[in-house]
């Protein structure tokens, strides 16, 4: 296979298999049922290591074990076990290994270009006062050097599991399941996701900002307004300008659509009432439109080309942040309070055969990921009333549940991670510089190598030195010694006989 990479195959890959056998669309008890009993007699190890050969001949998982075998893995840990089991036996959209490979996604939207706009056209101090608004997201995630990046978007859609959950996705990375929901959107923006508590206005106030959406026959999108009205936002007054930038990050933002593409009216209204729209879970407006977007980009994931619009950067903040390896093979942690998306920095674009390579290194290592991302202490999650249950997510949480609590904290794994990455980022540039096909490069590397043993050969020739003369010194201290007390002795000797 040249470079191994992760192969496992479940029981029903095959498409064909899905939908013929109705009765396979979920996992059962029965179905990681007999992998269990050999799992508690493995208990006693002492590395907590499964040996995949002695499993591969039970019924019932033998071709699972078996392919599992082929990738190099003879060791597997109780909890990758078990995770593969139950996440592997659930259908996904994409058999593993068959993943749609070097798409392109167009986001529908164009964060660097409005916000490049908002900098140009706002004041310093216009800007550090939205920062303080709850709208400061945008903002905060510019300075932070953002940078989309279309195939780690489309590896994760590609591992996406299939559920009847409305409000909720799955995903199996490296065998583990993990869970995007409004509660990890909210953890990862900070943006408030509760339900509405303030009715929608019935106008649009007054002022400029009303003549500015009601006037004229130019309908009221993103790119009419970044435009036609920012550039002269400063002549303004301060309530309207705030209000245009305000429906600028709504309509280009956090529900983006085609630049042209018309506001609703209802956001046009709840902008013009800066108390309400302050207020507004735009969070939870966001987090639905992105749900909605991603579930009618699913099926074409294998195009060569595809559209998917809603607020993206938060499915990719998640997965950097429920994917720690992952996330710092793209991006510079920082040990930060807030919104985990300001634990991320420099963040930059990557390749789907890196994401694939961080997937092989989960496996291998039994790398740790976090399922859920908690929310923070004040942050408020209204659930959703229509939410349907679905056997497939009940089977992985109680599985969840079941396995060793090895799962860090992701504050605490991100303070680890951003005092650990420099030392990281030296050996990964040496490993490139290993790598690398430059000869000059590769000999001036092993003449520092050399050096560097060279001179610590050099300190421990000294130090043994050192301690042999220690040695000797201390010898000749106690031959001294004893001369001196036989002397002593004939003295006393001659002194008596006198």
């Amino acid at each position: 296979m040249g470079r191994r990479s992760l192969q496992v195959e479940c029981r029903w890959a095959g498409p064909s298999a899905l939908h013929n056998d109705p009765a396979h669309l979920h996992a059962t008890e029965e179905d990681y049922g007999p992998i269990e009993k050999d799992l508690q007699t493995c208990r006693s190890l002492p590395d907590r290591k499964v040996p995949v050969r002695n499993l591969r001949e039970k019924q019932g998982h033998s071709q699972f074990l078996e392919t599992v075998q082929t990738c190099g893995y003879h060791y597997l840990s109780l909890t990758t076990c078990k995770c593969l089991m139950v996440v592997h036996n659930g259908i996904r959209y994409f058999a593993i290994g068959s993943e749609p490979y070097h798409k392109q996604i167009n986001p529908g939207y164009e964060f660097k270009k409005i916000m490049r706009s908002l900098y140009l056209h706002l004041s310093a101090e216009a800007r550090e006062e939205m920062r303080m608004s709850p709208f400061g997201f945008a903002f905060r995630m510019f300075d932070n050097n953002y940078v989309f990046s279309t195939h780690l978007i489309h590896s994760m859609l590609s591992r996406r599991l299939k559920t009847e959950k409305k409000h909720e996705m799955w995903f199996a990375f490296g065998g583990k399941p993990l869970r995007f929901s409004v509660q990890e959107f909210s953890a990862v923006t900070g943006l408030p996701c509760h339900l509405p508590t303030d009715s929608v206005p019935e106008g649009y106030g007054t002022g400029l900002f009303s003549e500015i959406v009601t006037g004229g026959k130019a309908k009221i999108s993103y790119g009419n307004l970044v435009d036609n009205v920012l550039p002269f936002c400063n002549r303004y007054p301060t309530a309207d300008c705030k209000r245009l930038i305000y429906l600028i990050i709504i309509g280009g933002i956090l529900r983006p659509m085609e630049r042209r593409a018309v506001i609703l009216d209802e956001f046009v209204r709840i902008a013009s009432d800066l108390v309400v729209c302050e207020r507004y879970p735009w969070g939870r407006v966001a987090f639905d439109f992105l749900i909605e977007s991603v579930n009618n980009a699913m099926h074409k994931l294998r195009q060569e080309s595809y559209s998917c619009s809603g607020f993206l950067p938060a499915l990719q903040y998640w997965a950097m942040s429920a994917i720690p390896t992952l996330g710092t093979a793209v991006a510079k942690p920082m040990a930060c309070e807030g919104p985990l998306y300001l634990s991320w920095t420099n963040c930059r674009s990557t390749s789907m055969k890196k994401v694939q390579e961080v997937e092989y290194e989960i496996v291998k290592f039994d790398c740790r990921v976090n399922w859920s991302l908690p929310l923070r202490s004040g942050q408020v999650v209204n659930k959703y009333c229509d939410e349907v249950d679905d056997p497939t997510a009940e089977n992985i949480l109680r599985l969840i549940d079941q396995v060793d609590n090895r799962l860090m904290s992701v504050e605490s794994h991100m303070k680890i991670l951003a005092t650990q990455f420099d030392k990281d980022s030296r050996k990964r540039r040496r490993a490139t510089y290993s790598s690398s096909s430059d000869d000059s490069l590769q000999i001036l590397l092993e003449e520092k190598e050399n050096q560097e043993k060279e001179e610590e050969e050099a300190k421990e020739k000294q130090v043994l030195q050192l301690l042999d003369d220690d040695e000797e010194e201390v010898e000749e201290k106690k031959t001294w010694e004893e001369k001196e007390n036989q002397l002593a002795v004939f003295k006393k000797k001659a002194t008596c006989n006198i």
